[in-house]
């Protein structure tokens, strides 16, 4: 059975296919390049995709053209567009042959940790660089809803290979779903330690403060988890032969190390997992290493909901208002709410926990 997102993708291509099949009646010409020849288009495509392409054509806003090489091209209307060649090719082509939406893998994919992925995506995504320059023109010549839902798609699935730029890119454009599934690739390293560079590619001061509140929030959030976890809480599990103190002196003792050195990527399960120090510690005793293997693993379980929150979490915080206007990425209020309110985000992960 095809779901929704199969049946986009078959009637892009279908509808692709078709217009192939068709001769071209429409020529497309780069003012800023009258050297180039121009470049042979269905202005059906063309109007179909692009709003600002469908009113010129409306308007009659063709003109012939004068000096070809070949007799059949004397009979197509030009249209004349200020615009280099290089970007009106990718522009044709793109309105022409939509590209199909990437993996369901590739747009889904979430951090199995904080850090970055040096990998790009897979080969059926489009690559970063096209990516940007099709964003850029999609406001300029106004694309249509479909083409900028596929672009949009491909955009969120560069999130692990490029965040800064993602992030930025989604801020700038107002895309705060994908700005919030971009946020959680970004806890590492701090905002502190990006270059001035990297910084300047934010759109905004909110968008900045926004990244740097959601690290600080995610730091102090598994501090506070590491703090107040337990082993063998109420007694439960308690060790027959050693019972409960000798285990929570250890326990203490390598969370105190353990708080010493934690960030916002980290992952304090497998900071806190015993090693052979531990055990030693533990007497190789089967039942106080599975007290705190319990212990490890309820922290991991609840540490990956921190490290997976996103900039949604102003959404569920705040409520809908949080979004009026030019949404969460630009609402100072919302800032000062934030910076105020030290406890929100351990609101947020007691409501993850329910």
């Amino acid at each position: 059975m095809s779901t929704s997102r199969d049946q986009s993708r078959d009637d892009i291509n279908i509808d692709a296919k078709t217009e192939s099949d068709r001769p071209f009646d429409i020529l497309v010409k780069s003012t800023q390049s009258p050297a180039q020849e121009a470049i042979p288009a269905h202005s059906e495509c063309l109007a179909r995709g692009s709003h600002v392409f469908q009113s010129m054509l409306e308007l009659g806003s063709l003109a012939p053209l004068n000096n070809t090489d070949s007799a059949s091209e004397n009979q197509l209307p030009i249209i004349e567009i200020d615009e280099r060649y290089e970007i009106l090719a990718l522009l044709v082509n793109l309105l022409e042959t939509p590209p199909l939406l990437p993996p369901a893998t590739a747009v889904s994919y979430t951090p199995s940790s904080a850090i970055p992925s040096s990998n790009d995506p897979p080969g059926s995504v489009l690559p970063w660089p096209l990516v940007t320059t099709l964003l850029d023109a999609a406001d300029k010549y106004d694309f249509a809803d479909d083409i900028l839902a596929v672009l949009h798609a491909h955009l969120r699935s560069h999130a692990s290979s490029h965040p800064l730029p993602v992030y930025a890119l989604a801020s700038r454009l107002g895309l705060d779903l994908i700005a919030s599934h971009t946020s959680s690739f970004l806890l590492h390293p701090p905002m502190h330690q990006h270059s001035i560079a990297e910084i300047k590619l934010l759109p905004s001061a909110t968008s900045y403060h926004l990244l740097l509140i959601l690290q600080t929030r995610r730091l102090e959030s598994l501090k506070e988890l590491l703090e107040n976890e337990l082993i063998f809480p109420h007694d439960y599990g308690a060790c027959s032969k050693h019972g409960t103190a000798s285990a929570k002196s250890v326990w203490e003792a390598r969370k105190t190390m353990v708080l010493s050195h934690v960030d916002a990527s980290s992952s304090i399960a497998d900071m806190m997992n015993y090693d052979e120090e531990t055990k030693q510690q533990l007497k190789s005793c089967a039942e106080c290493c599975l007290g705190w293997d319990r212990a490890v693993e309820m922290m991991r379980l609840l540490g990956e909901a921190i490290l997976d929150l996103g900039i949604d979490l102003i959404v569920l915080l705040f409520g809908p208002e949080s979004t009026d206007h030019d949404g969460p990425m630009g609402n100072p209020t919302l800032i000062s709410a934030l910076l105020a309110e030290p406890q929100s985000s351990h609101a947020a992960l007691h409501m993850c926990r329910a």
